[in-house]
């Protein structure tokens, strides 16, 4: 019979399965180089076959913790060394190389055949399987996979999605796995963990739309009918999503399922199902679920993502400033998202992993939120993510911005937004750049960007961020599209770990 020590061991192991997410990524984008020549107006910098992404050092996105269960107090507040005058501008220079990088191996699986010592799983006594699941129930209780007992938001009992079962005689639960991840939470869970500073202004998120399929929430028309449209009520007309959907019938009995992507990444899933010859909208069965924005990712997968497309997007900006030709329609917004585009359609890089496409004003991975103030003191800003600095290739949204030009000039930028890719930034990091932590935004020295507008062809200035005296920034990385989870379709029930209100 073997020992508790050698049960310990193999819940260790079965921890490992934790990484499977990483074995998607490293499969996907580990991909050979496009045969496809270089067109000759290619912008591409590079050619050939891409990296693998390094481990992640943690589960990416997951269900937020429940409201009221504690956790990390907020960051501290930094006074700055010198409050009358913000540090002394870096030289200006590019971010240093970064080492390569060698594809790590993939994490092992445990099995009952595999396991040291010739465990006989079938044969285990009670107090085994007990001590062993406990084991495995303190691993994924530290992931978030386990729900919350009922009543512990304060609110009404929250359902489980995982089945039970004993443990012997004990008083213990143990979680079963389901092939769908699927959680039950009450609004709570996601207010937690909001980050005030987060995305550009935006009225809607997943959770709050998924509150309209609610069997509490009127419904005044049978919109599901529509087979034209492929959003729900509340988010048609809005350019702050994206979304599809599918019908199905059999016979009499019709069935819509949905997606939605909003501005913050999180999404919404959604099925309604009816019968075509009765025509009461609140008496048709509806079902959504959500998925709160994604993560922040480790330094070393926002770098890695930085060595995908940040060149890229430096060379199409730098292109489009020495053609002297608007890009689009000639709106600043046009420049970033024709440049992540044109990794998709550009033959040197459409063997790349996809980048997360614009969506309304955001660009993939947010990693730095500030607003402006004439007062360094007054000014706030909240660094998000691993990385210490900002790149080239980076990807600037200004809101109602008032700063001047290294050079003097005084600027507003946005009315209300404006954005701009950054083609050079100071060679050194961010002094307390951190997940979480309180950077403002004259600490980020200076940005170079490459920008556009109706009255100016792309061209390029360089902002002086001590000067940055009124308005909001965001700063985004773009990322691969695994960022927001893989595969986003139109199904029931998500595949991806979501949560019903």
């Amino acid at each position: 019979m073997p020992t508790f020590a050698e049960l310990r061991e193999q819940a260790k192991k079965a921890g490992s399965m934790a990484g499977s997410q990483v074995n998607s990524l490293r499969d996907r984008f580990n991909q050979p180089a496009s045969s496809s020549p270089s067109s000759g107006g290619s912008h591409s910098f590079r050619s050939g076959s891409i990296s693998s992404p390094p481990p992640m050092a943690k589960k990416p996105p997951m269900p937020p913790p429940v409201r009221g269960a504690g956790g990390a107090p907020p960051p501290p507040m930094r006074t700055p060394s010198s409050p009358d005058a913000p540090p002394a501008m870096p030289a200006r220079g590019l971010p240093p190389s970064l080492p390569s990088r060698t594809q790590s191996s993939a994490p092992s699986h445990v099995s009952a055949g595999s396991a040291p010592g010739g465990i006989d799983w079938a044969n285990l006594t009670e107090d085994d399987k007990y001590a062993f699941f406990s084991l495995l129930d303190e691993y994924f209780a530290r992931r978030g996979l386990h729900d919350a007992p009922a009543g512990a938001q304060g609110g009404a009992p929250v359902s489980t999605p995982f089945p039970f079962t004993g443990a012997g005689s004990h008083a213990h639960q143990r979680a079963v796995l389901r092939t769908n991840p699927s959680q039950t939470h009450t609004r709570a869970a996601l207010d937690s963990q909001q980050f005030h500073l987060d995305t550009p202004p935006t009225s809607m998120t997943s959770a709050t739309i998924c509150e309209f399929f609610l069997p509490s929430t009127h419904w005044p028309s049978a919109w599901y009918e529509d087979k034209k449209g492929s959003l729900p009520p509340p988010v048609v007309g809005s350019k702050d999503v994206q979304g599809g959907g599918r019908w199905s019938s059999y016979g009499d009995e019709m069935t819509r399922i949905g997606y939605v992507l909003f501005a913050d990444l999180s999404v919404l899933w959604y099925r309604v199902q009816w019968n075509s010859q009765r025509h009461d909208p609140n008496s048709v069965q509806r079902e959504a679920m959500y998925r709160p924005p994604p993560e922040p990712w480790s330094s070393d997968l926002l770098r890695w993502a930085n060595e995908l497309y940040g060149e890229e997007l430096v060379a199409f900006a730098e292109n489009s400033e020495a053609a002297g030709q608007p890009i689009g329609r000639g709106e600043c917004w046009d420049l970033a998202h024709s440049g992540l585009q044109s990794i998709l359609t550009n033959p040197a890089t459409a063997h790349f992993p996809k980048p997360v496409q614009s969506i309304s004003r955001t660009h993939g991975h947010l990693f730095f939120a500030g607003s402006g103030a004439a007062n360094y003191n007054a000014q706030v800003g909240r660094w998000r993510g691993g990385d210490d600095r900002v790149r080239r290739g980076d990807i600037v949204e200004w809101n109602r911005v008032k700063i001047q030009t290294t050079d003097g000039g005084r600027m507003t930028l946005g009315d209300p937004e404006h954005t701009a890719i950054i083609v050079a930034v100071p060679d050194e990091p961010i002094p307390s750049a951190a997940d979480g932590a309180d950077v403002k935004p004259y600490e980020l020295g200076w940005l170079e960007v490459v920008e556009q507008s109706k009255a100016h062809p792309p061209m390029r200035r360089r902002y002086d961020m001590s000067k940055f005296s009124e308005g909001k920034v965001w700063i985004y990385r773009p990322v691969p599209d695994e960022y927001i989870g893989p595969g986003l379709t139109a199904e029931w029930p998500p595949q991806q770990p979501a949560y019903s209100l």
